[in-house]
């Protein structure tokens, strides 16, 4: 791309009728220094050009957020050769989809991403996010630039929730909302000049610093459908929908809770035998939500999270490796 450049997250607001995954990849099945569009069928570049001599990335060892691969995106401060697309199946007009990826800039160097309208570029950029060496992010997003702060020298959630019926867009960095929800159709620096459309990611080799070059590393990449279908006000007294994402988890999860109004929400986390591990409430959330959970002191095993939405209780298995 030559161009310059969870607490809450938003779902269709009804209850889901079905939750599909429909990108899974953490780049484990690959070997070192492969290039990711040559091996990975979600990953390609913004030529279309993959393997050696492209602009395609590598899959490393070096870092990883689930054992044992991530890819790595590398380049001067303004722009380097790398420039890789992680290709969505259809480039989706319709319909609610949730994209998250662990990401790392390394410490003291900057990163770059953005949503792209299409799955083979170039078309339309809806949200651009730039990373700077001393944690400071800038998200340009329906017309408007949002900063923001991030963990530089580690691996960090990205959300981004996108209803393209409703054409309305959220980003969320470590589970906390960057600004209020955006237009997507407005496109990143506010051209709109096309409709709500969502094909993939663009990683470019770029810095979103205005000193230090880039480096980063991509893993754990998920895209879900979340799309919904209307439901009754009977509908209400059915137990809450919430997913998990990733699971199996390492370090953290996500638990994606689906509400249609102002709701209490609780969440407990218990081991096979019942025992409560730890709990919170979170009071009351006025949106759809996202709330990260850190695994980090949690023994490898099989868990059980329970949501609690005004007393009504779901709950779900979570692997912690």
């Amino acid at each position: 791309m030559k161009r310059n450049l969870l607490s809450a997250l938003f779902l269709v607001p009804t209850l889901l009728s079905a939750q599909v995954t429909i990108i899974d990849e953490n780049f484990d099945s690959y070997s070192d220094q492969d290039y990711a569009g040559a091996v990975s069928p979600i990953m390609s570049t913004w030529s279309g050009n993959t393997g050696a001599g492209t602009d395609d990335c590598l899959v490393t060892s070096a870092e990883s957020s689930s054992p044992s691969n991530s890819i790595t995106i590398t380049g001067p401060q303004a722009g380097g050769t790398q420039d890789a697309m992680i290709t969505f199946p259809s480039d989706y007009t319709t319909g609610s989809y949730a994209f998250s990826m662990k990401y790392k800039v390394a410490a003291g160097k900057g990163g770059y991403f953005n949503c792209h309208s299409t799955s083979i570029p170039p078309d339309r950029w809806m949200l651009q996010v730039y990373l700077a060496a001393d944690g400071t992010g800038l998200a340009e997003m329906g017309g408007d630039s949002v900063y923001f702060n991030y963990s530089n020298g580690a691996w960090v959630d990205f959300v981004v929730s996108v209803d393209l019926d409703a054409d309305i867009a959220h980003f969320y960095v470590e589970g906390t909302e960057i600004g209020t929800g955006f237009v997507w159709s407005a496109e990143a620096l506010g051209a709109a000049t096309g409709a709500a459309q969502w094909g993939g990611i663009n990683l470019y080799a770029a810095s979103g610093d205005p000193v230090a070059d880039c480096e980063y590393y991509v893993d754990d990449i998920l895209l879900i459908d979340n799309t919904g279908v209307a439901t009754s006000v009977e509908s209400l007294n059915k137990p809450p929908s919430f997913s998990l994402f990733p699971n199996p988890a390492t370090t953290s999860a996500s638990i994606e809770v689906s509400l249609d109004n102002e709701s209490e929400v609780a969440v407990s986390v218990l081991d096979l035998l019942g025992k409560e591990v730890a709990a919170k409430n979170y009071g009351v959330f006025s949106t759809s939500s996202v709330i990260n959970l850190n695994t980090t002191d949690y023994p490898s095993g099989i868990y059980l999270v329970e949501v609690s939405v005004n007393g009504k209780k779901a709950t779900k298995k979570l692997t912690i490796k």
